[in-house]
């Protein structure tokens, strides 16, 4: 889910449904965040399209800040990681 808020994140209608609900079928998703070590960081892809779960990235313009929950897409198309240590979740092969 893609929660919009001001300038921060701003859909353009062009990559959007005509509900403004959601992305667009043929728009392709990117989700990245830096890793703990240079080129070893987060990367998800897919095509978005209308399965809750699996392809669906919905867009949502209430609220007071901007932020991305990409839900338990990363869950199921990664091994996951657990540093019980330190208390950190990860994905490999993401360190």
């Amino acid at each position: 889910m893609l929660h919009e808020h001001g300038s921060a994140i701003k859909i353009p209608d062009a990559l959007l449904t005509a509900d403004r609900k959601r992305l667009r079928d043929d728009v392709v998703f990117w989700l990245t965040a830096d890793g703990t070590e240079p080129d070893n960081g987060f990367h998800l892809e897919f095509p978005a399209g209308d399965v809750p779960g699996n392809d669906l990235v919905g867009v949502a313009s209430k609220g007071d800040e901007a932020f991305v929950n990409p839900g338990l897409v990363p869950y199921f198309r990664n091994t996951v990681v657990y540093d019980v240590e330190r208390g950190l979740v990860g994905f490999a092969p993401c360190s």
